[in-house]
């Protein structure tokens, strides 16, 4: 007859999906058993299964959905027809019962419209920002390099780090809309509809060209934008793009970057990346307006 003893060693301890995070984090082989695996008992370790920055990521796609949601209510109270709204009461004030505040507007709430926008995208193209930047490096930084390595790297962890810089994201876009979209798909025309990743990429990068200082990474997703814009015969627009970065180059002192001479590997670095943005812009714009004496 089995005793308790024998039925308890029967038993198969409980095992969890993948090791715990200090064995993780040590490269040691986990038993994966729960609550506690053999290894973290052994060494008086504290054993968790849970990884802080996996349950940080899934706190901030649930804010962003929380966020999302709260914009739909509100467009569709907003866009909704007169005869589904609310009829007014007599004693209340005629005038309209919503308005379009530019507090709303803040750079704050644009930054996490954004990173929601490109994290959806990036999901559905079953990607991230390190493999678009990845094919950045390999194809377009060959003909157009507007962003040094290193920019990329440090931008890069900051954004896989939940603490993205919000233009980097709208480069992110540019890079997508490049890549992703493939020449000759359109054609700019009266009639024609524009891609919808060129719409929502275009549209950030106006926002934040509204609401923020001139900064090297909004130039840098414009540059892109225009070489995208170029591509697809869209010409009037090009030359805004392009001229438009040429501009908040000037203005943040892009322009000057050239003359300064310094032996730092960093400064070198900055002022080469600085310098190949301006030649980029130089060369789209000269292209831009001898195509336009050539046409008119």
């Amino acid at each position: 007859m089995d005793t308790i003893s024998d039925l308890d060693n029967d038993v198969s301890p409980q095992l969890a999906l993948r090791a715990c995070v200090p064995c993780k984090s040590s490269k040691k082989k986990c038993d994966k058993t729960l609550p506690i695996c053999n290894r973290c008992s052994r060494l008086c370790l504290s054993c968790s299964y849970i990884d802080v920055a996996e349950a940080r990521a899934g706190d901030f796609r649930s804010t962003f959905q929380a966020v999302f949601d709260r914009l739909e209510r509100l467009e569709s109270r907003v866009f909704a027809s007169e005869e589904d709204r609310p009829a007014a009461a007599p004693d209340q004030c005629s005038s309209p019962d919503w308005q379009l505040r530019p507090s709303l507007l803040q750079p704050s709430y644009l930054e996490l419209i954004v990173a929601m926008n490109l994290s959806k995208i990036l999901e559905e193209k079953d990607t991230s920002v390190r493999a678009v930047g990845k094919k950045y490096l390999s194809v377009v930084h060959n003909y157009a390099p507007v962003i040094s390595k290193e920019r990329f790297e440090w931008r890069t962890q900051e954004a896989e780090s939940l603490e993205p810089n919000a233009p980097f994201l709208t480069f992110i876009s540019s890079i997508l809309l490049l890549t992703e979209e493939p020449v000759g798909s359109f054609v700019s025309s009266n009639t024609a509809s524009r891609p919808d990743l060129y719409r929502t990429c275009n549209h950030n990068y106006t926002l934040f060209m509204s609401f923020n200082e001139p900064c090297i990474e909004l130039i840098q997703a414009g540059v892109l934008i225009a070489l995208y814009e170029h591509a697809q015969c869209m010409a009037s627009q090009a030359y805004l793009t392009i001229g438009t970065c040429a501009r908040m180059a000037g203005a943040i002192g892009l322009l000057s970057a050239t003359s300064s001479v310094s032996s730092s590997s960093k400064l070198v670095t900055r002022i080469e990346e600085e310098t190949n943005i301006l030649l980029v812009i130089y060369i789209l714009d000269r292209y831009r307006s001898s195509f336009s004496v050539l046409i008119f």
